[in-house]
């Protein structure tokens, strides 16, 4: 047999496939040296900047480490480095344009991190420290802080301005008591994408002994953002008069612009000192805001408690989506369920009880009752306070426990008819 040939000025590789039958062993002839020159090479290229990724710094405050402080770490370190901080109280550190994996030994305590301009297509990683807080700038690349404990009384905790991809897993910002000119929420939010996850953070609130004015600090505050909680709790703080009369309930989130809201089987609760609120400040769980565009969207396990007050604001909302799984004020041993309605003083208002339906749109609103249903009705001129808190009596044939029920507000100022938000609450 004829040994088979391969022409020197022919393309191998096409011989090579045009020929089925040559044997396997002159294939393997033609594929070496291709191999060889491209593929390899290639695949070398995609290797090198992984290999060069696998450098570890570590941090020790003794000395007995790589460098003594984080930021003398960070400025040394490449994209895809490691930092490990070893236990110990360390100042703050900036970490800019890099993507470094940041993991702390037996919690250090640092007291602020800057996380700035993570490029696009990057991660960092932020995990098992304590600090002040964690402010997150200008990041087109993702961030993710795990197991972070937060607490300052003087600082945000979290803050996230103009980030498009930052999530925190199992942070806790811790309940301090702030002074008088501590005026931010421990989580502030800004024109980013942000997905917190069993995370827990409370509002500021007054000492009993402090006597100057201190207003409440919500919980979190989002502004023109799109944000996911998914579990966790959130708690509103209270504030002081100067009599050190209780003087406000902060909503436990509130949301300003274009704010994306979805909450996911968190727990919601504002604080009342005691004593039913003496002006129109609404005190709810959730407050929303110049909020043309934007959506809230809370899932059937999310538990909301605000005491004698409304779960929600009043206001304009385009999509305010609500299960009914929402646990509020029920049915009270005396028969009553309570509530509140807020509006303007001076106004006609009805409160209509009933059981929910998808919403009907008519000239004057959405409305979120079945009119066939209604339990209550209660005709009142909202006082100069604008807040009207009520008990609607359960009718005589009972309510079945586990009942779904909607409260909603209707007003007119002698010129148009108004429509407030829902309420949903289950008798239990």
């Amino acid at each position: 047999m004829e040994p088979t040939r391969i022409p020197v000025d022919g393309d191998p590789i096409m011989w090579c496939f045009l020929r089925a039958h040559t044997p396997l062993r002159v294939l393997e002839l033609c594929l070496r040296p291709c191999l060889l020159r491209c593929v390899l090479p290639v695949l070398l290229l995609q290797c090198l900047p992984n290999l060069a990724a696998q450098k570890t710094w570590v941090v020790d405050g003794t000395g007995n480490g790589d460098f003594k402080t984080p930021q003398a770490a960070v400025d040394a370190a490449n994209n895809g480095d490691e930092i490990v901080i070893r236990a110990g109280v360390y100042k703050s550190f900036t970490v800019s344009k890099k993507a470094l994996a940041i993991r702390g030994e037996n919690r250090p305590q640092i007291f602020i991190v800057r996380l700035d301009g993570v490029p696009q297509g990057k991660r960092l990683t932020l995990k098992g420290i304590e600090t002040n807080g964690v402010d997150i700038k200008s990041c087109p690349g993702a961030v993710h802080c795990e197991d972070v404990r937060m607490a300052s009384a003087m600082w945000p905790f979290l803050s996230v301005t103009d980030c498009a991809n930052v999530s925190v897993t199992d942070g806790s910002c811790v309940k301090l008591y702030g002074s008088s000119y501590t005026l931010t929420p421990p989580i502030q939010l800004k024109r980013s994408t942000v997905h917190l996850t069993r995370c827990s953070a409370t509002g500021r609130s007054a000492e009993p002994y402090q006597f100057q004015v201190i207003p409440a600090q919500c919980a979190l505050r989002a502004e023109s953002s799109r944000v996911r909680i998914s579990g966790g709790n959130y708690l509103g703080g209270n504030g002081k008069t100067i009599s050190s009369v209780p003087h406000k309930s902060a909503a436990a989130m509130e949301t300003v612009g274009s704010t994306d809201l979805w909450i996911d089987d968190a727990g919601l609760t504002t604080l009342l000192a005691g004593v039913p609120p003496t002006s129109a400040m609404t005190q709810a769980a959730i407050q929303a805001t110049s909020t043309t565009g934007a959506r809230i969207r809370i899932d059937p396990l999310t538990k909301v408690s605000s005491q004698g007050t409304s779960q929600w604001v009043s206001g304009l909302v385009p999509e305010l989506t609500r299960s009914t799984g929402c646990l509020a004020q029920g049915a009270m041993p005396s028969g009553n369920v309570q509530t509140s309605r807020h509006g303007l003083a001076g106004n006609a208002s009805l409160l209509l009880l009933g059981a929910p339906r998808l919403p009907l749109v008519t000239p004057f609103g959405e409305v979120w009752i079945q009119l066939t249903s209604l339990l209550a009705i209660d005709p009142v001129v909202l006082p100069t306070t604008g807040l009207r808190t009520l008990a609607l009596p359960v009718p005589a044939r009972g309510i079945p426990r586990g009942t779904v029920l909607t409260f909603q507000g209707l007003e007119f100022d002698g010129k148009q008819v108004l429509l407030s938000l829902p309420t949903t609450v289950i008798v239990n």
